[in-house]
């Protein structure tokens, strides 16, 4: 439909905001293939029979809290067309990041002390990596909206 559109309107308005359609249409995708990953992990944990700890759900659910907190500075950002302020953006980045490292900190230990076995060390580590990269995505969305108005 973008490609359409670029090709057929005499509005330069609209040709300009094509390209930032079209990457963050493209980031959208790789979100939701982030997010069957998520789901492709809980199902393989689901068919092992592996077991998270108690400490290992709540830190799954710190990470899934930062991304809903991140997608949703997102989703206002695109529904209303104003970026976020550059330093608001790097203060989600940071507050983010702190978080996550708190949470694989926290892994670390459970993997060193033993109390993670290997497999559910493999399939934690991979939910892990698809929510934060999840909120890597929404962050390039939030930059493209601030270079944009820059």
């Amino acid at each position: 439909y973008l490609a359409v559109l670029s090709r057929s309107t005499k509005s330069p308005e609209i040709s300009y905001e094509i390209p930032g359609l079209i990457q963050t249409v493209s980031v959208l995708e790789h979100i939701g293939d982030r997010c069957e990953e998520v789901l492709d992990g809980i199902i393989a944990r689901k068919e092992a029979g592996t077991i998270f700890s108690d400490a290992a759900m709540d830190d799954i659910k710190i990470l899934i809290t930062v991304v809903a907190d991140v997608m949703a500075a997102t989703e206002d950002t695109v529904r209303s067309g104003q970026p976020l302020d550059p330093e608001a953006l790097r203060q989600i980045k940071l507050t983010a990041r702190n978080r996550f490292d708190s949470v694989k900190q926290a892994h670390f230990e459970r993997i060193s002390s033993g109390v993670c076995p290997p497999q559910a060390m493999m399939l934690f580590n991979d939910t892990e990596s698809a929510i934060v990269a999840i909120a890597e995505l929404c962050w390039n969305i939030l930059g493209m909206q601030v270079r944009r108005a820059g």
